[in-house]
């Protein structure tokens, strides 16, 4: 029996974490989510997911520093990374010197966030 992928969204939007998991809720995906970048490093290392969709701006721990702990730890190094952000009309296009597999508007479509999350999890 094959295992249900699981997806953590790391977001302090609660609006926008109650819409993109409506969307995700439309995949064979588990969804589980973290309302900081704490929560979230507590729960990557915790759960294991097999893809983290991660916003950068949040206060105390930002998406930075959560993708730098996730990416220097070898228990979870390899899990892919999508920073789904707003930060791209600040910064410009990518590539940015951050610890991530992707750069995803927080304005994406549903139709592409799904996707591009399941071109991650069908690798």
């Amino acid at each position: 029996m094959n295992k249900q992928a699981k997806i953590l969204l790391v977001d302090d939007d609660p609006d926008f974490v109650e819409t993109t998991v409506r969307v995700l809720k439309t995949t064979p995906y588990q969804i589980m989510t973290a309302s900081n970048g704490e929560e979230g490093v507590q729960k990557i290392r915790k759960e294991k997911p097999d893809l983290i969709l991660l916003d950068i701006m949040m206060p105390d721990k930002n998406g930075y520093m959560v993708a730098d702990e996730v990416k220097n730890d070898p228990a979870t190094s390899d899990i892919p990374i999508l920073a789904l952000t707003s930060v791209v009309e600040v910064f410009g296009p990518p590539p940015f010197p951050f610890k991530v597999h992707e750069y995803l508007q927080k304005t994406i479509k549903p139709a592409e966030l799904i996707e591009t999350v399941n071109k991650y999890l069908k690798k």
